[in-house]
């Protein structure tokens, strides 16, 4: 059974953002171990009055959070810290570019040209082990989706350990590093996106491991223009229907500047 836990010393705001807020007081909470993954958050009502704030603002941090994967929302029962949770997610530079997230155009423009650059570094650089390593992380996609039942946390998951595969494939370390903590950005857009449309990962993933071998630096870029265009095009419908989709999502067409298009 989980251990409830209150979090201590909380103090309310003043204009500092209340996203921020929480995520600081979760973060010193977790070094202090006076909170530790699995355990139990306050209430929305309870954090509202603590801090002093309107319930909408907490819960929308709450959203937020949750998109990050730094916590859990369990209808029904509460909110708890990610029993799963990457430490980068609570890295300044990630927040403060949560904090700035606006459009889903402004979204896909940061994709496309992290993804583009890595590509044409991965085709100059990636070793034949390199390249192993992405038909291994593609092929545990495919076992994923072939699941009699489909697990969308495992699929983002082994997604993201793809991408991780290709970042480390450019040999170059700080890319790397600002890569992996770049994508904790799409943590709950992927997620989105698979169950959308589960088979696209596993296929485009194929098709730009075969342009990175053959280096094809053109068909590499034209790939992830056009798979990303159709990942922020199911977002964006995911956003209008209230998460409900229907038919392909757009497949192919250029992202379009609505706002609030992610979690």
């Amino acid at each position: 059974m989980l251990r409830v836990q209150r979090t201590p010393s909380l103090e309310p705001l003043n204009r500092q953002p209340v996203a921020s807020t929480i995520t600081n007081l979760l973060t010193r909470s977790l070094l202090s171990k006076q909170l530790k993954p699995g355990d139990k958050l306050p209430t929305e009502s309870e954090l509202a009055q603590t801090l002093k704030v309107g319930r909408n603002s907490v819960r929308e941090a709450i959203k937020m959070l949750s998109s990050l994967g730094a916590i859990e929302i369990r209808r029904g029962v509460g909110t708890f810290i990610s029993t799963s949770m990457n430490a980068s997610v609570l890295h300044p530079l990630i927040m403060s570019l949560v904090y700035r997230l606006g459009t889903s155009m402004e979204l896909w423009e940061l994709r496309v040209l992290v993804e583009a650059g890595v590509v044409e570094l991965a085709i100059q650089k990636a070793s034949p082990e390199d390249l192993l390593g992405l038909e291994q992380a593609n092929e545990r996609i495919r076992h994923a989706l072939d699941s009699d039942r489909l697990d969308t946390g495992l699929v983002r998951d082994l997604d993201l350990a793809f991408h991780r595969c290709l970042l480390h494939a450019t040999k170059n370390p700080l890319l790397a590093e600002l890569g992996e903590a770049i994508y904790l950005l799409f943590f709950g857009s992927i997620e989105k996106s698979i169950a959308g449309d589960p088979a696209s990962a596993y296929q485009n993933h194929q098709l730009l491991i075969d342009a990175i071998k053959d280096k094809r630096s053109d068909e590499a870029r034209h790939l992830v223009t056009r798979s990303l265009a159709h990942w922020i095009a199911i977002l964006n419908e995911s956003a209008a229907t209230g998460g409900k989709r229907d038919g392909d999502g757009g497949r192919g067409t250029e992202p379009t500047d609505t706002r609030r298009a992610v979690p």
